[in-house]
Formats: C-alpha cells, sequence, structure tokens
C-alpha cells in the first residue's frame, strides 16, 4: 500500500479590526494548534477588552437631569392640591347688657316749683287770712253775698297768677296778681247775687293759662232758665 506524498492542510488565521469587533476570515496557512490556540486567547482577551471598554463608557455617562417642574408633576394629588388657609373670622364681641335704667322717685314737695301750700274759700278774711273755710254746698242768702278766694305759693316760678271765678262753666271774672319772690299769698272776692245759684268754681291759673289748683262748691240750688 502506498502512502501519499501530499502534505498535510494547515489552518491560517487573519484578525482585522472593522469598528470595534473583530473578524476571523480563514485563510490557508500553515499553523499548528499551539498558534491556533494562543490566536483563539488573544481574539478573547481582545474581545473582553473590547466590551470592558464600553461598560466603563456606559458608566461614566452623565445621568438624565430632570426638568425643573419634573419632580413637582411626580407629587401626589394630594401634596399638589393645597387647600387655601381659612379666613380668620373676627370674633363677636361680647353682648354688653345694658344697665336697666333707674325710674326716678318723683320730686319731693321742697323741690317743686309753684307749690301750692293752701287754696281756700272763705266769707270772711282776717288780717288778709281766712277765718272759715267753706266748701260743698253753701246756703243762698237774701242779699247779695260776698266770697273770698285765698291762695298761699311757695317757691314761686311764675311772673303771674290770676283768680278766675267761674259760674256753671263760664268765666265770670279774672283778678290777675303779679308775684314779687319766692312766697306769695292772695285772695280775691267775688260777690254773688241771689239769682246766680248754681255751680261755681274758682281756679288759680299761671301765665300760660295752666290751672294750678281750684275749689268747686255750689251757691243754693241749681236755678233752672226760666226762673233766671
Amino acid at each position: 500500500m502506498t502512502e501519499s506524498s501530499t502534505p498535510a492542510p494547515t489552518l491560517k488565521i487573519r484578525i482585522r479590526f472593522d469598528g470595534a469587533m473583530p473578524s476571523i476570515e480563514e485563510a490557508p496557512a500553515t499553523l499548528d494548534m499551539r498558534r491556533v490556540l494562543t490566536a483563539l486567547g488573544a481574539v478573547a482577551l481582545i474581545v473582553a477588552a473590547v466590551f470592558g471598554i464600553r461598560s466603563m463608557m456606559k458608566s461614566t455617562a452623565p445621568e438624565h437631569v430632570l426638568a425643573p417642574n419634573a419632580e413637582v408633576a411626580a407629587l401626589p394629588a394630594e401634596v399638589m392640591a393645597i387647600s387655601p388657609p381659612a379666613p380668620v373670622v373676627a370674633a363677636a364681641p361680647p353682648h354688653i347688657t345694658e344697665p336697666e335704667a333707674t325710674p326716678r322717685a318723683p320730686a319731693s314737695s321742697s323741690q317743686q316749683t309753684n307749690r301750692i301750700v293752701r287754696a281756700v274759700l272763705a266769707d270772711t278774711l282776717r288780717k288778709h287770712q281766712p277765718i272759715q273755710e267753706l266748701a260743698g254746698n253753701l246756703p243762698v242768702s237774701d242779699v247779695t253775698k260776698r266770697f273770698y278766694f285765698f291762695t298761699d305759693v311757695q317757691d314761686v316760678a311764675s311772673r303771674r297768677f290770676t283768680h278766675r271765678w267761674e259760674y256753671r262753666g263760664k268765666a265770670v271774672a279774672q283778678i290777675p296778681f303779679t308775684p314779687t319772690g319766692k312766697t306769695w299769698t292772695g285772695s280775691s272776692s267775688k260777690q254773688i247775687p241771689t239769682h246766680m245759684q248754681g255751680a261755681w268754681r274758682v281756679v288759680l291759673v299761671d301765665e300760660r293759662g295752666t290751672e294750678l289748683t281750684s275749689v268747686a262748691f255750689s251757691y243754693g240750688k241749681e236755678l233752672t232758665a226760666a226762673q233766671n
């Protein structure tokens, strides 16, 4: 059996770098197995180095910077919806109860003006003072009868007084007086004929016509118009 003298084929490896990744092309070569393994180890080292460099480049890349409003937009809804502060309402002032007005007591007689001390109807005066006080129904006389009206006023405040004699509600005589001090006494008289029987009244009034006091009496009996 004849042996062939044809030489054994050999493997030739060519490494070419296109970009970042190496490529291996087959080429006819006459390398032994040791060289092949060495070459493969070199290729592995190169590939590992390339990938390591890429990883380092990614780790050193700057982080993404959020937009100014990104953090606010990411807040939960309950944080974003902030209620406005409640308005401050001024407290109402405490109710103050006004003290009830105390009614004034009526002025005492010493503080009153035009204080009437006496108002008397009489038929006789002695030293300008009435002797006997008359009132009610007076008997009629056969002749004209004179009657006196006496008044005593203290703390005088009026500038004028008047004695007004009234018969059946009508004034038949008015006698004026002008007081000159804080104390005043005055008297007037009126003759009443027999035919003027009936209701009489004597009134003390001031300059404004205000009635201060009065005395009513009846002389005789009430006559009818036919008798008058």
